[in-house]
């Protein structure tokens, strides 16, 4: 019997004490991927800030079908260069030779160079040039000193004839320096590999190599024709506790209740009535129940603290993707801006200087003027469009606050949030929902629902990298909505098919899936939306939830942590 008990109390506290360990393992990766996901997002954003000023210059010489005089390349140039962060050097080569460079001082000797002639520059350019996009190289070593990026734009008019490119240098110390990067930074250490954009399959060009051999937790960056590979690990290494001396405890506390159980049980052996040996095994047998039932409910506020941190860190997670997401596909239209208002300017102050001009000299000024304000107006709108977008979407998201909402606008809103995950993954969303669907409920709980299916389809219905189509459609039946989104993906195996639901299961173990998307969708879909969700999957025909949920949500709904 002691010995029973004995081994009883060892296997619950080697239970306990695994637990908790994995709480303390857990808890520090979740630390070390908030910090890592911040560093990513500041890089990115201080990276693209400056190489995608070159997108509204590409569009000016496209427009103008290569027409670029010496006069207006080196004003823009210069503006490109004075507004841009970080900037070494920016440069633009016709046929691939370089004619005009901004600043002038220290680089005047590159001007006439030609690239073909430049075995070690050739295939980068190349490659931006037959992939019809920018590409980013380096870091490398640069002849001024120091160390830089090199991003490479091909730059083609609308016949789709090639024209020239576009060379612009970003300090790579100067940018590091701004976004405060460090192989030891807020208490864990950063690796970077991926040199010329290579990713995964790169070399470490930026901390300590044994960074990714420490099962660090990572994050991709992507760039311009590429992507570089983020690692992290804590400077003391992945915490989970002092097992030995939690082991030794409990190790102590089993004898020591063993020895009691044991003095117990002889003290019950000497009595002579056989009720009070009875009421002595019942008491014993109480007492072992009660510790066990404690130990169980330890156990499960444990478990319940341990998925709540999970959750709480895909949400800090799929926050930052949307607010990088955003900031990302925002540089575009403010960088056309910029330069068309700079442009704008400096024709307004050429007028004004010019003593006599000629009216065809005038007509000619109007049109430009003309055009550069249609540029400003459309990059106005299509920023005023995302932040609108963002800001609706941030708000129902921030509330679960009851009202009457129609769901063609909130998809809307989270197709123009989604855009640049989407893009970045090579997939398109379409939507099928008739516009006069209203719904009286929880538009918060609704995106969010909407967001994570589309987000788990992203990540699991598309490995290869292939494009593919998502779709969400909708329509009323009686007091009832049905919601639809699938998408044409691999599939879900049929073994799986009834366990996505359940808490904590993913086909993504260790590699950044937590498992608890599905489950917080049949949650949000099952409670508050008082609802039913259904999956039907084959392998390689893709995946399809519907959603049956009534138009006017229940009066009253428990509350869920989402």
């Amino acid at each position: 019997m002691v010995g029973i008990v004995l081994v009883s109390l060892l296997c619950a506290g080697e239970i306990v004490l695994r637990l908790n360990q994995a709480r303390q393992y857990e808890g520090s990766r979740t630390l070390v991927t908030g910090k890592l996901a911040h560093v990513r997002a500041k890089l990115e954003t201080e990276l693209n800030s400056t190489l995608f000023l070159t997108a509204g210059l590409v569009a000016y010489v496209s427009s103008h079908e290569g027409g670029l005089t010496e006069a207006h390349a080196n004003a823009l140039l210069s503006a490109l260069y004075a507004n841009g962060r970080n900037i070494r050097n920016i440069g633009i080569a016709p046929d691939n030779r370089l004619r005009w460079i901004q600043p002038l001082q220290g680089n005047r000797k590159a001007l006439g160079l030609y690239y073909p002639n430049q075995p070690d520059q050739w295939p980068s350019v190349r490659r931006a040039i037959e992939g019809r996009q920018t590409v980013v190289a380096g870091p490398v070593l640069l002849l001024q000193g120091g160390q830089g990026l090199i991003a490479r734009t091909p730059v083609f008019l609308a016949d789709g004839s090639y024209w020239g490119l576009l060379s612009l240098v970003v300090d790579w110390d100067k940018l590091k320096t701004a976004v405060g990067l460090a192989p030891v930074i807020d208490g864990m250490q950063l690796a970077i590999r991926g040199r010329d954009g290579t990713g995964a399959a790169g070399s470490v060009f930026f901390g300590d190599g044994e960074v990714f051999a420490d099962n660090p937790v990572t994050t991709l960056l992507t760039l311009p024709g590429g992507e570089w590979l983020l690692a992290a690990t804590p400077v003391d290494g992945w915490q989970s506790g002092d097992g030995a001396r939690q082991r030794l405890i409990y190790i102590l506390v089993a004898l020591l209740i063993s020895a009691l159980v044991l003095s117990a049980l002889r003290d019950a052996a000497d009595r002579e009535s056989l009720n009070s040996d009875l009421e002595h095994r019942v008491m014993a047998r109480t007492r072992a129940l009660q510790a066990s039932n404690d130990q169980l409910t330890n156990t499960l506020e444990t478990l319940k603290k341990a998925q709540d941190q999970l959750v709480r860190s895909e949400k800090l997670a799929a926050l930052g993707g949307l607010v990088a997401g955003v900031a990302h596909e925002l540089n575009t239209p403010l960088g056309n801006g910029m330069l068309a208002a700079t442009a704008l300017t400096r024709r307004t102050r050429a007028l004004r200087e010019q003593q006599a001009i000629r009216r065809s000299e005038w007509i000619a000024a109007l049109d430009d003027l003309e055009q550069a304000s249609g540029i400003i107006q459309h990059s106005l709108e299509r920023a005023s469009e995302l932040v609108t977008s963002f800001r609706r979407v941030a708000a129902d998201r921030s509330t679960e606050h009851r009202r009457r909402f129609r769901l063609n606008t909130s998809i809307h809103d989270l197709a123009v949030t989604l855009r640049p995950t989407l893009a970045q993954a090579g997939l398109t969303l379409r939507s099928s929902v008739p516009p006069n669907i209203e719904l009286d409920g929880y538009p918060g709980l609704v995106d969010q629902m909407l967001m994570n299916l589309v987000q788990n389809a992203v990540a699991h219905a598309y490995p290869d990298g292939r494009s593919g189509i998502i779709h969400i459609d909708a329509h009323s039946e009686g007091n009832d909505l049905i919601l639809e989104v699938s998408d044409d993906g691999i599939g879900i195996p049929p073994d799986n098919l009834s366990r996505i639901f359940d808490p904590f299961f993913t086909t993504r173990l260790g590699r950044g899936g937590a498992g608890l998307g599905l489950n917080i969708i049949y949650n949000i879909v099952t409670g508050p939306l008082g609802g039913e969700i259904s999956v039907l999957s084959s392998c390689g025909q893709g995946t399809r939830f519907t959603i049956s949920m009534p138009l006017v949500a229940p009066a009253e709904s428990v509350g869920i942590n989402v």
